[in-house]
Parts: structure tokens; C-alpha cells; sequence
């Protein structure tokens, strides 16, 4: 019995009209839009965490958390863990062990705030929002 060709095994099928992405050009394709993703959604945040821990100095404060301030370490640490949940698991993780080495200097360098948890104002929030902040 001959052999059917690949074009006649595809026209029987009945979803014939979604075309199969095969070869490089289809691979280059998620890697650009990956790329794109990555730069967009992830260096912005991932930048400014690390221009806030790169100020030099022994220990540092957050900038007041009544005014909205684009270089905030802490904004900026919300977007990285949201983006850590939103991420496929592999590349969720890649970034967690990114970052795992900011959160340590910043633990490091930036000191408790000790009325956050007596007023209550930081309740529910995550640790790094925790830290001491200019002018309080």
C-alpha cells in the first residue's frame, strides 16, 4: 500500500485550516515575543529595584509613602512579584532567584519599621513595604 503525503494527511483532517507552526520562524517568533515581554514588563521594575540598592551609603530609606514616587523600591517590588505569579513556573522561578539577592541587601541595608505592625496601617502588606521611610 503506498504511502499518503503529508499534504494529503493534513487536507482530511477537519481542522485543516489552522496552519501548523514548524521550523525556526515560528520558534523565532515566541522568542521575540518573549523578549519583548521581558524587557517591557520585567527590566523596568527589575532596573529600578536595583538603581534604589546600588545608592551609596551603609543604610537606606524608602521615599515617603505619601508621595508617589516613580523610583520606589517598594512599587517596584509589587510589580516583580506580581509578575513572579503571573509568569509560566520555569521562568517564574528565574526571575525569583533574580531577585532573591536584591531582597537580602535591601533586608541589609534598610531597617524595620517598628510601628508598623502596633498601628496597623501595614497590615496585610508585604515586608518590604515594612521598611523605614524618609521624614516619618
Amino acid at each position: 500500500m503506498p504511502r499518503k503525503r503529508p499534504g494529503a494527511l493534513r487536507a482530511e483532517r477537519s481542522d485543516h485550516r489552522r496552519p501548523i507552526r514548524r521550523g525556526p520562524l515560528a520558534e523565532l517568533d515566541d522568542v521575540t515575543v518573549r523578549r519583548w515581554y521581558w524587557r517591557i514588563r520585567v527590566e523596568g521594575p527589575l532596573r529600578r529595584y536595583r538603581r534604589f540598592l546600588g545608592q551609596p551609603g551603609r543604610r537606606l530609606y524608602l521615599p515617603r509613602a505619601d508621595l508617589y514616587s516613580p523610583h520606589d523600591p517598594a512599587d517596584a517590588r509589587d510589580d516583580l512579584e506580581r509578575l513572579m505569579s503571573e509568569l509560566p513556573p520555569r521562568i517564574g522561578g528565574e526571575l525569583r532567584r533574580m531577585v532573591a539577592p536584591l531582597d537580602e541587601e535591601l533586608r541589609r541595608r534598610t531597617i524595620r519599621d517598628p510601628h508598623a505592625a502596633r498601628v496597623g496601617r501595614w497590615y496585610g502588606t508585604p515586608w518590604w513595604w515594612h521598611r523605614l521611610r524618609e521624614d516619618l
